[in-house]
């Protein structure tokens, strides 16, 4: 069995498309990704819903902006059926 003693994670953005009867929602969240080997570019796995910015502390708080910010600088993601891939549109979110 393998260990899951490398296992790390980030903050990635996913790109969201909810189809419903009037057409397409679009929107991105940033999520908590994690990777079960180290230097992977695609997560294994993520956090369903979009993370929430809370700290115990105001320096928290702004420790895990910056953290949260760095995933700005990362390819956007896609869910495709039960995995996720790098989306093919722009990197500032536009098509």
């Amino acid at each position: 069995m393998e260990s899951n003693s490398e296992m790390t994670w980030n903050h990635r953005v996913i790109r969201h498309s909810d189809e419903h009867g009037g057409g397409t929602d679009v929107w991105f969240g940033i999520h908590e990704c994690f990777y079960f080997h180290p230097g992977d570019e695609i997560p294994d796995s993520w956090t369903e819903d979009a993370i929430s910015v809370i700290g115990g502390t105001f320096e928290e708080l702004g420790e895990t902006l910056m953290r949260m910010g760095r995933c700005l600088e990362k390819p956007i993601l896609e869910i495709d059926g039960n995995a996720l891939k790098i989306w093919k549109g722009g990197q500032n979110g536009t098509e």
